[in-house]
C-alpha cells in the first residue's frame, strides 16, 4: 500500500491553526467596536453588523476551503488493504478536513484509461469526460490528469500525486494484467 497526503496548500500547527481560526473574530470584534463609536445612524450601523457577519462568514468558508482540508491518495496492491477498506489494485482519493476522512473517488487498475503529467494531452483524444474531480487544493496546472472509464462512462480526476505514486500508476497503464 502506499498512501499520500500531497494536497496541502500550508504546512499547519496548532499556534497557526488558532490564529487562522481566531483572527478573523478578533478583526470583526474590532471594526464592531470602531462602528460603535462612530456615532453612525442606527440603520448604518445595522448594514455594518451585516456586512461583519458576512465578512465572517467568508472567512471561515475560505479557511476552511483553503486551509483545513487536504486530499489523501492510497494506492494499494494485490492484496489490498483490509484495515482501511481499500480494495485491491485501486487508486483511492479521500478528502481530508482536518482529522475527518471522508473517501471522494476510488478507481480500480482495470479502470484507468491515461495518466498526463502537467502540461501533457494525451487523454483528450479519449473524448470529452462526462465530470472532472478537483482532487487537489494546489494549482490545476502542475495537476496530472487521471483518465478512467467506471460503467461505460469516461471521468477525469485532477490531482498531485508524488513521483513514486505517478511511476506506479504509469506501470498498472503499461501492464495492466501483471498488477
Amino acid at each position: 500500500m502506499l498512501q499520500q497526503v500531497t494536497s496541502m496548500r500550508f504546512t499547519r500547527n496548532q499556534n497557526l491553526d488558532l490564529a487562522v481560526t481566531f483572527l478573523p473574530i478578533v478583526t470583526a470584534l474590532g471594526l464592531r467596536g470602531l462602528f460603535q463609536s462612530m456615532d453612525l445612524p442606527e440603520t448604518g450601523f445595522l448594514l455594518a453588523q451585516i456586512a461583519l457577519a458576512a465578512f465572517l462568514v467568508g472567512c471561515f468558508v475560505l479557511v476552511f476551503r483553503c486551509y483545513f482540508r487536504s486530499f489523501r491518495y492510497v494506492l494499494t496492491a494485490e492484496g489490498g488493504d483490509r484495515r482501511g477498506g481499500y480494495p485491491p489494485n485501486a487508486l483511492t482519493f479521500e478528502q481530508v478536513l482536518n482529522k475527518r476522512v471522508r473517501p471522494y473517488e476510488c478507481v480500480r487498475a482495470s479502470e484507468m484509461l491515461a495518466l498526463d503529467a502537467p502540461g501533457e494531452d494525451a487523454g483528450s483524444a479519449l473524448g470529452r469526460p462526462k465530470r472532472t474531480f478537483l482532487l487537489t487544493v494546489r494549482s490545476r496546472r502542475t495537476a496530472y490528469r487521471l483518465y478512467y472509464r467506471q460503467q461505460g462512462t469516461l471521468y477525469c480526476a485532477v490531482f498531485h500525486p508524488d513521483e513514486q505514486m505517478a511511476a506506479a500508476l504509469r506501470r498498472w497503464l503499461d501492464h495492466p494484467l501483471a498488477n
